[in-house]
């Protein structure tokens, strides 16, 4: 049988004793490639098995037959992984490598947010090492930033020489399994499972899959890099999720919490900024990694700072900061060439906001447990106590939602009292 592809023909294999196996093989001629040859797993019904030669029209060689070309394909690009091709001579399949830096170059040249795209990049190396089990170990001096020493990340190397035809619903399947049992959780998709510790593990699949967006199929990709068909593995169905509910910080712990911010000040003035900012503002960690004073701005009523693209796509919105507060972040942009504030990348900015002081907040406060929020709760606070203060319209803007009904339904939902302690720290938002 010829294809657009290749083409291949069915046999069967001598056994060295006499007589055939009991399955048909296929063999494999595509461009650029050795002939090989596959077992299709079909196995020849006893009529056929016996006969001197196959009867072309019996019904387990039409079985057998019925093996789609892109299937073909895959079992031919499977046995060359890995292996040198002659350079002139074109694959059926992309590598992840190659993928990937196609990407990467779009990225330089036409995006201006390169924090989602290279969100998208890791994602998918996690998700390849997560169900291949393809790690390395960050040594002193070797590997990527924000990962410590003797911790594990994706091996880059092995990664980027998968192709691109092993993205299908198996290793979807596989990455989904092999984080569940690496964090303890049961394997299941029930309707009854979800979980908030699945909105992270489905989360990391998602960004993975926006790699293979009809727009960057179309624009990017084609004609550059050969993609094959990979809808079994993006459109896989992901595991069934729980939203955490809200967990505001209340009374003598917002207290408690305070007078532990502020003793970091003299010994860790980043993570006493960020806690403070975090406090004070409200603002997503998404948010937090990228402030830097060019974002506020002095209007009579006091400082400013003004949000640009957030989580969702949700709508610029603007939080009002302290005098004190507006100082601090001028002072750490200007330490920084990058003119961010938690460091000269956002790597290393992430590294504090998202990873030391979301550890920090759950060391201070108690009736947390792993996997639950840490710095969304400060959300949360922010949240319950300007309902209970100025109404749900400025908790509502607080957040920077669309309506009232968000913020109720979402955030403010458990009722709590604005202590004096509160209110001095939210005291911006009451001007």
């Amino acid at each position: 049988m010829k294809a657009s592809v290749g083409s291949f023909h069915l046999f069967r294999k001598r056994r060295p004793s006499g007589g055939f196996y009991p399955c048909w093989q296929v063999y494999l001629r595509f461009p650029g490639r050795a002939e090989s040859a596959v077992n299709t797993g079909y196995a020849i019904c006893p009529r056929c098995l016996v006969a001197e030669k196959p009867e072309v029209e019996c019904k387990c060689r039409k079985q057998a037959a019925r093996v789609s070309v892109e299937t073909l394909a895959r079992w031919n690009d499977e046995r060359w992984e890995g292996v040198a091709v002659v350079p002139h001579l074109r694959r059926q399949c992309a590598t992840v490598a190659e993928l990937l830096a196609c990407y990467r170059e779009h990225w330089n040249r036409r995006l201006t947010d390169r924090t989602s795209a290279l969100r998208n990049a890791t994602s998918l190396e996690l998700v390849l090492a997560y169900a291949l089990d393809l790690w390395t170990v960050k040594r002193e001096g070797v590997g990527p930033r924000g990962v410590r020493v003797g911790d594990r990340y994706p091996d880059a190397g092995r990664v980027g020489e998968l192709l691109l035809s092993r993205l299908n619903g198996d290793l979807a399947r596989a990455y989904f399994e092999n984080r569940l049992r690496g964090a303890g959780l049961p394997v299941t998709w029930a309707a009854d499972s979800g979980r908030a510790e699945h909105v992270t593990i489905n989360s990391t699949f998602a960004q993975a899959g926006c790699l293979f967006t009809p727009s960057l199929l179309e624009h990017v990709f084609r004609g550059r890099v050969v993609v094959p068909d990979v809808s079994a593995f993006v459109k896989f169905t992901p595991l069934v999720e729980t939203a955490p509910d809200p967990a505001p910080i209340k009374n003598g712990e917002f207290a408690a919490m305070v007078e532990a911010s502020e003793a970091l000040r003299a010994v860790n003035p980043d993570l006493w900024l960020c806690a403070t900012l975090l406090r004070q503002t409200g603002i997503r960690s998404g948010s937090a990694v990228e402030v830097r004073a060019e974002w506020l701005e002095r209007l009579r009523a006091g400082w400013i700072l003004n949000l640009g693209k957030v989580k969702g796509g949700t709508a610029k919105y603007s939080v009002p900061v302290s005098d004190g507060l507006a100082v601090a972040i001028q002072e750490a942009s200007a330490r920084h060439v990058s003119g961010l504030c938690f460091g000269e990348t956002l790597a290393e900015c992430k590294l504090l906001v998202n990873k030391t002081h979301n550890q920090w907040l759950k060391s201070v406060v108690r009736d947390v447990e792993r996997g639950s929020q840490g710095n969304h709760r400060l959300r949360d606070t922010l949240s319950g106590a300007l309902k209970d203060w100025l109404g749900a319209d400025r908790a509502s803007k607080a957040l920077g939602h669309a309506n009232g009904a968000v913020t109720s339904k979402h955030y403010a939902r458990l009722a709590m009292d604005c202590t004096e302690v509160m209110r001095a720290e939210f005291a911006a938002w009451g001007r």
